[in-house]
């Protein structure tokens, strides 16, 4: 298939925008090494969106983010939508926004507390009046992008929740990070880089080209985009592609 017929980064991305993949095949340590770059950017002031395309690529790097930094809510979350949800994970943004509504009602120093004790009234109440849904929503709106604003990290599956109506507001980011990118879709690439447009300065895809032990072939798009990239990495210091093989052997 042509490279022509994807919406390849740079049709998407604004210029001056840096683009890395990295590609290696299985256990050679991308989420590893995702997470890592992450940490290394966070350490220099910056903030970071992390995307997985399937669910077990998310999960892969929630527990590296566990392995890591703990369950820690004043550094990154699950981010699980703009719904007002009632999630039981903790590591999940529902459950932690929860948890800092309730601390900043009680905190009448903070900026945030008369939202939260209208908000908690609001709930209390029932909600039954559809008069007083669109409160409830402006407040909860109020409340996340307080929560938002606080995060070094914010990690999602993708398409849908990294383009989050929420998410798109109120997370200002400096990289994006696409795990497993080999099982996304690249209109989906397409969908987060046009949403985000204007925040961030860095993207890093990490996949593989290969097929898996399981027989899982990688996304055409992906091997496509690579091969664009490796191309234009000869011409462009704005451009890299890392083979993991040698680079970062696990």
């Amino acid at each position: 298939m042509a490279t022509d017929s994807f919406p390849l980064p740079n049709r998407v991305l604004e210029p001056g925008v840096n683009v890395t993949i990295a590609q290696g095949g299985p256990s050679t340590g991308k989420t590893t090494l995702a997470v890592a770059i992450a940490d290394t950017k966070a350490s220099e002031g910056k903030k970071v969106l992390l995307c997985a395309p399937t669910q077990d690529g998310l999960e892969e790097l929630v527990h590296e983010f566990e392995e890591r930094a703990g369950c820690d809510p004043d550094v990154w979350v699950l981010f699980d939508g703009e719904q007002i949800a009632d999630s039981d994970d903790i590591r999940t943004f529902s459950y932690e926004l929860r948890q800092r509504i309730a601390q900043w009602a009680d905190d009448p120093d903070n900026e945030a507390s008369q939202f939260a004790k209208d908000y908690l009234n609001a709930m209390q109440q029932g909600d039954q009046d559809p008069a007083r849904t669109p409160r409830l929503k402006v407040l909860h709106s109020i409340l996340a992008t307080k929560l938002l604003s606080c995060l070094t990290y914010v990690l999602c599956a993708m398409p849908s929740p990294a383009i989050d109506p929420l998410l798109v507001k109120a997370f200002k980011f400096d990289i994006l990070i696409i795990d497993n990118a080999h099982t996304g879709q690249l209109d989906d690439f397409a969908k987060i880089a046009r949403a985000h447009k204007g925040k961030f300065d860095e993207v890093l895809l990490l996949g593989t080209s290969e097929a898996t032990e399981g027989g899982t072939a990688p996304n055409a798009g992906f091997v496509a985009m690579s091969d664009h990239f490796l191309q234009m990495s000869e011409g462009d210091e704005r451009y890299k592609v890392w083979d993991l093989k040698t680079v970062y052997a696990k």
